[in-house]
C-alpha cells in the first residue's frame, strides 16, 4: 500500500510540474503588449537628441524581446498650464493615485517618494521583489530601503535627488580658507560663512523646508510616523533649538527679515560663497573655464547629531491592474539595471542608484557627482508630503513661522506649539476633504502613442 501511495504522489507531482512548465512556456513565448507611462505631454517632449529616447528604447528592447511590444504613453495634454511666465504642467501624488486606480491605468509609470507617501497602503503596486524572483537588485541599499514598504519594494529607485553644499573656490582662497569637505559641522558652516560671504547675510533660507533637513541630523521630522500630528514633532525640543540656531545664524549678519529665495542669483553673481543645492543646480558663471571654480561639500550635521541627507527619489512601479507584470519588469530592467546603450543614455541624466549604471557613466570619479553618491549612504526620508502639501495652502502657517526669526529664545517653543496644533487641525480638514473626494474619483486618460 505505501509503495501504491508513493507511485500516486509521484505521478501527481509529475502532472503538476508538467502543468506548471507548460505555462511557463506559454508567458515567454505569447506576444503581448505593455504601455509605459512618460511622465510628460507628448507635446512637451524635449527637442534635441533626446527627443527620440524613449522611442528609440523600446524599439531596441523589441530587437532582443520581439515578443514583448511596449506602447507609450503620455500625461494628458489638459494638465499644460500657458502663463506670460513659460509652459508648465503638474502631475501630483494624489493624480498618480488616480491613474492607479483608474481603468486607464499603464502597466509602468514613474512613482517618486512622494508618490509612495499617498498610495503605499492602497494596494495599488505590484511587490517587485515577487516579480523579480531570486535576482539580485544592486541598487544602493540606503535607497532601496527608502522605497520599501512593510517589506514590500513598490518601486525601482533609478535615480535618487540628494542635497549638498555648493561652495565658491575663489572666496575661500581670498579668505584663505580651507575648503569644506568629509564630516563637518553646521556649526562650522557658521563660522565659515562669516569669512566667505562678502555680503555678510545668511546663506540658507529661513523656510519649513530648511528646518525639516536640520532636523535630519537630529533625527527628528515634522510629522508623526503616522501622519496624524506635528504636536511633538514640530513643537519638539529638537526643533525648538534648531530654530534657535537658525535664528543666531541669521543674526550674527544683523539679519532679522526671513529669505525665501534670491539666494541663487547671489551665488552666481559670486556675492556669496555657499549654498545648499542639488546636483542638477546649474549657475552660468560657473560654466566652461570657470567650472573647476566652483566646489561641492557633503551636507554638514550638528555637532551632537549624525549625517543624514532627506533623498527623494523617483522610480518605475507596476500597476497591480497589469496583465502583464513579468514583461513589464523585464522593460525597467532594461531601463534601469541592465548594462546598455538606452540604459548609459537614461543613467547619465541623473544620479543613477544601481552600482553598475553608476560604473558605467562615471559617476564614482566625476568630482560633483561622486560627492552626491557619497550622500547616498545618509539618506534619510523627510517629513511626508501630505505636511508640506497642506503647509503650502495655508499662507498663515508661513507668515506665523517667518515671525519666529524676531521671536526671544525663551518664547519658540509656546510658538512652535501654536503652529503645531494650527497644522494640525489643517492636516484634519484635508484629510477629510480626501476622504470625501474617493467617492468621486475620476478616470485620468493617457494618450498613447500608436
Amino acid at each position: 500500500m505505501k509503495i501504491k501511495k508513493m507511485v500516486v504522489i509521484i505521478i501527481i507531482l509529475l502532472i503538476a510540474f508538467t502543468s506548471s512548465a507548460c505555462n511557463k512556456v506559454k508567458e515567454a513565448t505569447e506576444p503581448v503588449e505593455i504601455h509605459f507611462l512618460v511622465d510628460v505631454p507628448k507635446s512637451l517632449v524635449p527637442l534635441g537628441p533626446d527627443a527620440t529616447f524613449y522611442t528609440d528604447a523600446v524599439e531596441n528592447f523589441h530587437t532582443i524581446n520581439p515578443l514583448i511590444t511596449v506602447i507609450l504613453d503620455y500625461l494628458p495634454e489638459s494638465i499644460i498650464k500657458r502663463t506670460e511666465q513659460g509652459t508648465f504642467f503638474s502631475f501630483l501624488p494624489d493624480d498618480t493615485e488616480k491613474l492607479l486606480e483608474s481603468k486607464e491605468s499603464p502597466d509602468i509609470l514613474g512613482i517618486s517618494l512622494a508618490d509612495l507617501s499617498v498610495i503605499d497602503k492602497k494596494g495599488l503596486l505590484f511587490d517587485l521583489l515577487k516579480i523579480s524572483g531570486s535576482e539580485k537588485i544592486d541598487i544602493n541599499k540606503q535607497i532601496l530601503g527608502l522605497a520599501t514598504r512593510d517589506g514590500k519594494l513598490l518601486t525601482i529607485p533609478f535615480a535618487a535627488h540628494s542635497s549638498a553644499i555648493l561652495f565658491n573656490k575663489e572666496l575661500f582662497d581670498a579668505a584663505n580658507t580651507p575648503y569644506p569637505q568629509g564630516n563637518w559641522t553646521w556649526e562650522q558652516f557658521r563660522e565659515i560663512s562669516k569669512v566667505v560671504n562678502p555680503t555678510k547675510g545668511p546663506l540658507l533660507n529661513y523656510t519649513i523646508d530648511t528646518l525639516d533637513l536640520l532636523l535630519g541630523s537630529l533625527e527628528k521630522g515634522l510629522l508623526s510616523p503616522d501622519k496624524t500630528t506635528s504636536v511633538g514633532y514640530l513643537d519638539s525640543p529638537e526643533a525648538v533649538r534648531t530654530i534657535q540656531w537658525l535664528n543666531a545664524y541669521y543674526h550674527d549678519s544683523g539679519q532679522i527679515t526671513p529669505i525665501n529665495g534670491g539666494i541663487f542669483p547671489q551665488f552666481d553673481g559670486h556675492q556669496i560663497g555657499m549654498i545648499l543645492g542639488g546636483m542638477g543646480t546649474t549657475f552660468s558663471t560657473f560654466m566652461g573655464d570657470n567650472a573647476s571654480k566652483l566646489g561641492v561639500a557633503p551636507l554638514p550635521h550638528f555637532a551632537d547629531g549624525k549625517r543624514a541627507n532627506p533623498t527623494s527619489f523617483i522610480g518605475f512601479g507596476i500597476s497591480q491592474n497589469s496583465k502583464h507584470p513579468q514583461e513589464a519588469w523585464e522593460f525597467i530592467k532594461y531601463l534601469t539595471l541592465s548594462k546598455n546603450a538606452d540604459s548609459i543614455k537614461f543613467a547619465g541624466r541623473t544620479l543613477a542608484t544601481s552600482k553598475l549604471m553608476a560604473e558605467a557613466v562615471g559617476q564614482n570619479s566625476d568630482p560633483v557627482k561622486s560627492v552626491y553618491v557619497g550622500e547616498l549612504s545618509y539618506a534619510t526620508i523627510s517629513t511626508d508630503y501630505s505636511f508640506f502639501k497642506t503647509w503650502n495652502e495655508d499662507k498663515d502657517l508661513t507668515e506665523q513661522f517667518e515671525k519666529l526669526l524676531t521671536t526671544k529664545d525663551e518664547d519658540i517653543p509656546a510658538k512652535l506649539h501654536e503652529l503645531a496644533l494650527k497644522i494640525d487641525q489643517a492636516l484634519k480638514k484635508a484629510n477629510s476633504v480626501s476622504d470625501d473626494q474617493q467617492t468621486n474619483n475620476t478616470n485620468i486618460p493617457v494618450k498613447d502613442d500608436k
